[in-house]
């Protein structure tokens, strides 16, 4: 995982030089074991590996996975407390949803965990409660007011060797 990180600065360094200082220390297992008792989840290894070295974004900088804020741990669980207290209010009982393959029929899941977010009520999530052609672990994109969801990448992994792709390949560009 830190190869994927130095891939990651990599393409960073060309928006911001000092883009780095944005991210937050290295969460340690009792972040992650805490922040897994919270959601009442445990989170894919690769995705444990990630936040090992760099635990989210401070929430006060430039946003740089796709536009979105990289959540902290500690944000990860107040996002997902949000859609999780709508869910238990049955906010979203009469909205049915549009998922790609491998997604389960569901307006929001609460094994579905926020990792992104765009400052509207949108993220990437870690799916971990796929749909039986789906894979534990997938990225998924949540829109608060669509009700389509879509299959992003098959794994956290995936996830960001595809945006690795992307800013190398000027798919995708910073506007810091």
């Amino acid at each position: 995982m830190k190869n994927l990180w130095d891939q990651l600065f990599n393409e960073l360094y060309q928006y911001d030089v000092d883009l780095e200082e944005t991210f937050n220390y290295a969460a340690g297992e009792h972040e992650i074991t805490d922040a897994e008792a919270k959601l009442k989840v445990k989170f894919p290894d690769d995705f444990i590996e990630f936040y090992m070295i760099h635990n989210g974004q401070d929430e006060m900088t430039d946003n740089i996975i796709y536009g979105e804020e990289l959540l902290s741990l500690n944000r990860i669980v107040a996002e997902w407390k949000i859609w999780k207290q709508l869910f238990d209010n049955k906010k979203f009982e009469q909205l049915n949803s549009n998922p790609d393959k491998g997604i389960k029929n569901n307006w929001w899941n609460p094994m579905w965990i926020p990792f992104t977010y765009d400052g509207y009520g949108n993220h990437y999530c870690i799916d971990l409660d796929p749909d039986t052609d789906g894979i534990y672990g997938q990225v998924i994109r949540v829109l608060h007011d669509s009700p389509k969801r879509s299959l992003v990448a098959n794994s956290f992994t995936n996830f960001i060797q595809n945006y690795i792709n992307d800013l190398n390949n000027e798919n995708y560009i910073l506007d810091l």
